[in-house]
């Protein structure tokens, strides 16, 4: 899922992002956070602001929140987990992630309003920090008894 980018400015980047999850075997689910460089791009080469790349830096950030609620509902549901469910719950969070990304960007106003831009970081750093315990990429299904 790309992050939006601010068009008609001089100064914008662009990144692109994606999840995915699937079975390793029956009681075990992968799910990771993709950063897709040759699929990203800083519109002027001759830009290099750090505001900037911190904007997008927390795009990303963003996608990696996104998984690790979906990694916590997924450790949650327990050993009957199917994959219709599993390919449910990642379209789940990809809308999720869809929405944040928009508000992150037009609240910040990609990263030009630099209080929303903090407010937003802060957010952010919090939430992946409360979501600390899914930061693994494998997801144990539990036994259900």
């Amino acid at each position: 899922m790309p992050s939006e980018t601010l068009f008609g400015s001089k100064e914008f980047a662009f990144i692109s992002t994606s999840r995915e999850a699937d079975f390793i075997n029956d009681s075990t689910i992968v799910a990771t956070t993709y950063f897709h460089p040759s699929r990203s791009y800083v519109f002027n080469q001759q830009i290099r602001d750090p505001a900037l790349l911190q904007h997008e830096l927390y795009h990303f950030h963003i996608a990696e929140y996104c998984t690790r609620l979906l990694r916590k509902e997924i450790a949650d549901q327990g050993r009957s987990f199917t994959r219709s469910k599993l390919n449910g719950l990642v379209e789940k969070y990809n809308a999720v992630e869809r929405d944040m990304q928009v508000m992150y960007d037009g609240e910040s106003y990609h990263s030009y309003v630099l209080k929303e831009q903090k407010r937003w970081e802060s957010h952010i750093d919090s939430a992946l920090l409360q979501l600390d315990p899914y930061s693994n990429p494998l997801i144990y299904l539990k036994r259900r008894y």
